[in-house]
């Protein structure tokens, strides 16, 4: 299995990003329909193709799910496609970025499971206060019979 270092400055951005874009290019996706489907720009997507950016572990699960490629998380490495994928930025999400996101389009049902995931791997990470508040939002929020 082979191990790749990927973050800010490392040397195995250039192979991630070329095995992104195989991935693109197999899953015949143009950079400006992956962009819209993932959330990003279609110039940030080239850079990380590029290997002159590199996607925060939580763009880079979404990466994955829309390509269809199994990967498990293991010991703070990602393996996927026989590589283990070792993110050094302490960055693993990127905030605040919805808020300037086009209204998506109604999710599938794999892209409504892919967010839920997501979703509950933050609430993992979050704080008891978050937790409250989410819960009461949603709670708020359910449509009632």
């Amino acid at each position: 299995m082979e191990h790749w270092k990927v973050g800010p400055g490392q040397a195995d951005n250039e192979k991630l990003g070329s095995l992104l874009k195989k991935w693109r290019t197999e899953a015949q996706f143009s950079r400006s329909a992956l962009a819209r489907r993932v959330g990003l720009s279609s110039e940030y997507i080239r850079l990380i193709e590029q290997g002159k950016r590199c996607p925060v572990e939580g763009q880079f699960r979404i990466l994955l799910s829309v390509f269809n490629v199994e990967y498990a998380v293991e010991d703070g490495l990602w393996l996927a496609e026989s590589i283990s994928f070792d993110f050094t930025s302490r960055i693993k999400e990127v905030r605040g970025v919805a808020m300037s996101r086009p209204k998506p389009e109604a999710l599938t049902p794999i892209d409504r499971l892919t967010r839920l995931g997501l979703i509950v791997d933050l609430l993992g990470q979050a704080d008891d206060q978050t937790l409250r508040d989410v819960h009461t939002r949603l709670r708020r929020s359910r449509k009632t019979p």
